[in-house]
């Protein structure tokens, strides 16, 4: 929306638009859209971008449609009040620009990009969407600090552990990675990989082969069972309310693998989460497979090598199987 009456905001406004114009075409939504009042009409020079109004029911269509979004922030000096947008838009998958807020830039630090100019905004820009993959890597940690700290979840469950004295729990999803085990050099290739996740909430369980006893350094917190003992538990049973998946020794899981999937369990009921999306590696560097899967609902067989499975799905099926 725009504002007459506030001059620093109009100032603001112009500086994000000259920035972001210099880069890619801007396309505005106006919330005020059809409205009379003239304090509430955009100049006339902005009037060929604006796409029309949007219902807040629909605001989602933009802020996942466009891979780069404008927020401005009349209140810039406050510790904790800024647009929720900021928010909104992060979790999207959605590049932010915002001018300068300093309760943002404590909550969120440089995840969203901004400045006190059109030329620093456009020089921060411009290093945040050159790359393809840089770009990718900027947008999936905005994303994974929202989901992960700043959701109402999180904030009704710190005000009931101030007001109510409740204890504040984990609110993620529990994670059992199985993995079935032959040799040493598989052991230890699981254990480095489930040990490099940053994912809380998450146990680790060997299936051991007949007449293997595999070394586990001291201190090391892993489950071993026997593949006899592992055809006897029913992990619908054994562990309800948890997701169940496995590493496999041959792949390369990044550290925040297990967390996605975590933060994915926030906003899908899906029984079945896993990377539509995923690198493999060839002579000329890790190439992206699937692109354009991520964060969708997919009717499609997965390897289990990257998914996990709700233990609701697993009923009558053993944890050896």
């Amino acid at each position: 929306s725009y504002y007459e009456k506030y001059p620093e905001r109009r100032r603001d406004f112009e500086q994000l638009v000259e920035a972001a114009q210099a880069l890619k075409p801007v396309e505005i939504y106006d919330r005020n859209h059809g409205k009379q009042d003239p304090g509430l009409q955009f100049p006339e020079r902005y009037q060929p971008l604006i796409q029309g109004t949007l219902p807040v029911a629909e605001i989602d269509r933009a802020y996942k449609g466009y891979r780069y979004a404008i927020t401005v922030n009349t209140v810039k000096q406050s510790q904790s009040m800024f647009a929720r947008r900021a928010f909104e838009l992060l979790a999207s998958n959605t590049v932010t620009i915002s001018n300068f807020s300093r309760g943002q830039k404590l909550l969120l630090g440089d995840l969203v990009v901004s400045g006190g100019s059109a030329v620093s905004l456009r020089n921060a820009l411009e290093k945040r969407i050159g790359h393809e993959n840089d770009e990718r890597r900027f947008r999936l940690a905005g994303l994974r600090k929202v989901m992960g700290e700043h959701t109402y979840a999180h904030r009704l469950a710190y005000m009931a552990h101030k007001v109510l004295d409740r204890p504040l729990v984990s609110q993620d999803a529990s994670i059992l990675i199985v993995c079935a085990v032959a040799s040493q050099d598989q052991v230890d290739a699981v254990i480095r990989a489930f040990d490099a996740q940053v994912a809380a909430s998450r146990k680790l369980m060997l299936v051991v082969a007949p007449g293997f006893l595999p070394g586990i350094a001291p201190g090391v917190d892993v489950a071993l069972v026997t593949e006899q003992e592992a055809r006897e538990i029913d992990p619908s049973v054994r562990w309800p309310d948890t997701f169940v998946g496995t590493f496999d020794a041959r792949d390369h899981y990044g550290p925040h693998y297990l967390r996605d999937l975590q933060l994915a369990a926030r906003y899908s009921d899906s029984a079945i989460l896993g990377k539509g999306a995923f690198y493999v590696a060839t002579g000329d560097g890790p190439r992206l497979q699937e692109d354009g899967s991520q964060y969708r609902h997919h009717e499609m067989r997965w390897p289990l090598r990257r998914a996990i499975l709700g233990s609701r799905v697993l009923e009558g099926v053993s944890l050896y199987d």
